[in-house]
């Protein structure tokens, strides 16, 4: 699976109009760094993690807002919500935590950007890669691309590489 997300992020290198030839050139170089890879490969996981936590969490602040104005009892009716995002919180921890552990050195702090509903993968990203503001900005604007009507969905399956 992330082999078509790195297929479609080259793809998408070429296609940058605002970056020079040699700038996309080191970049690709870049991209082989054990570091860039992991940074990579978390980043669309966290992508991909948002989308779904979205559409659960909706549904659940949905159900919670129907059934306060039925039944008067907000803490109640809002209680699944709040456990939700406090056991997804603690999921991406550990995911983002066992992930990266044995591949590159990661902080707290840098963990606990990620974690970050919806932003995460931003935030993950941007402190790895805040040096290197080129890759940064192609590593945003891949992101937000794939974010875009669902294409994370169609790379994920292979039918949108380039």
């Amino acid at each position: 699976m992330i082999e078509n997300f790195k297929k479609s992020f080259f793809a998408f290198l070429r296609r940058d109009d605002k970056l020079t030839k040699k700038e996309k050139d080191e970049i690709e170089k870049l991209f082989h760094n054990k570091i860039i890879e992991t940074v990579f490969s978390v980043s669309v996981y966290l992508v991909i993690w948002s989308f779904f936590v979205t559409f659960i969490n909706t549904n659940l602040i949905a159900r919670g807002t129907i059934r306060s104005l039925l039944h008067f009892n907000i803490l109640g009716s809002f209680l699944p919500s709040f456990i939700f995002i406090l056991i997804n919180a603690v999921v991406k921890f550990l995911f983002i935590f066992f992930y990266t552990k044995k591949r590159i050195p990661v902080d707290m702090k840098h963990i606990f950007a990620g974690i970050i509903p919806v932003a995460g993968s931003f935030f993950f990203s941007a402190y790895f890669l805040k040096s290197r503001p080129k890759l940064l900005y192609i590593f945003r604007q891949y992101f937000s691309y794939i974010r875009k009507k669902m294409r994370w969905f169609f790379i994920m399956r292979g039918k949108e590489v380039d």
